[in-house]
């Protein structure tokens, strides 16, 4: 079917599927096989300093576990692919560029210590929650403030460099979502090249309405729930590790498994 639906999930292999990403598939799963649609699990590995070995082994097999069945994906292949990010680099590269050449994007040359600079200097100003935006973009190493005789310089000696979206200042974006409603935030506070809308508000009425999951589990009730177990140690170990925890990331050395499953699942009151 030419109108046939496409979802995805696409989590990072850094470590153990959170909760939040679970929803998230849920989601996908259930909105795919009501519109007999196809659901597609994509692997996030360009962060290539935070990956963690065996954690795309662990995030099929909860997936598995939670009766999520992906119809295409790095695991099982498909039509599309590739679907690891990292194997479409030279595909995106293109479409980088021509945002950069029509003025939504821009080339930032700045390094790990200059970012780490910069949080640093902000907070020292008071400023909560430092980020690169459309603000703190003026006084930072990128096409935007630099000169294109030095941009040219730093391409010829081989700088490296990463793409960010030139997002504009005090501009408001709308948009309807299914699932959250109306989604408001202001294009001034959100950092270059992410957006960040407000958090969830509602489980219930999924779709509007068409799918309901009333009884997701929120902190509280989670917490409930251990507390009538007669044993907490092993339903902790039922919620956090599904699977043997030597076929993926186990809790650190001095962590109790109460401590990591709050934060595996990140379970909060709605």
């Amino acid at each position: 079917m030419a109108d046939q639906p496409r979802v995805r999930f696409a989590p990072s292999p850094t470590g153990p599927l959170h909760m939040g990403g679970v929803r998230t598939a849920l989601y996908n799963y259930l909105f795919a096989r009501q519109q007999n649609g196809k659901l597609i699990l994509r692997l996030e590995d360009t962060d290539e300093t935070r990956y963690v070995p065996k954690a795309e082994d662990y995030i099929v097999e909860a997936l598995n576990w939670c009766g999520i069945e992906c119809d295409e994906g790095f695991h099982v292949g498909g039509p599309y692919g590739p679907y690891r990010q990292s194997e479409r680099k030279a595909g995106y590269e293109q479409y980088a560029e021509q945002l950069v050449a029509n003025g939504h994007a821009y080339y930032c040359f700045d390094s790990s210590d200059d970012l780490e600079k910069m949080r640093e200097d902000l907070k020292k100003q008071g400023v909560p929650s430092p980020k690169y935006d459309a603000v703190t973009r003026q006084y930072m190493k990128n096409s935007l403030t630099l000169s294109d005789d030095d941009v040219k310089q730093r391409f010829a000696n081989g700088e490296e460099y990463v793409f960010r979206i030139r997002m504009p200042r005090k501009e408001e974006v709308r948009f309807y979502d299914e699932i959250r409603g109306w989604v408001v935030f202001q294009r001034s506070v959100a950092k270059s090249g992410s957006l960040q809308p407000r958090s969830m508000y509602c489980y219930t009425n999924i779709l509007a309405g068409k799918i309901k999951c009333p009884h997701l589990p929120t902190y509280r009730s989670y917490c409930a729930r251990m507390a009538k177990a007669s044993s907490v140690n092993a339903m902790v170990t039922k919620w956090a590790f599904p699977f043997s925890p030597s076929t993926g990331p186990t809790p650190k050395q001095g962590t109790s498994h109460r401590g990591f499953a709050r934060r595996a699942f990140s379970l909060r009151p709605l």
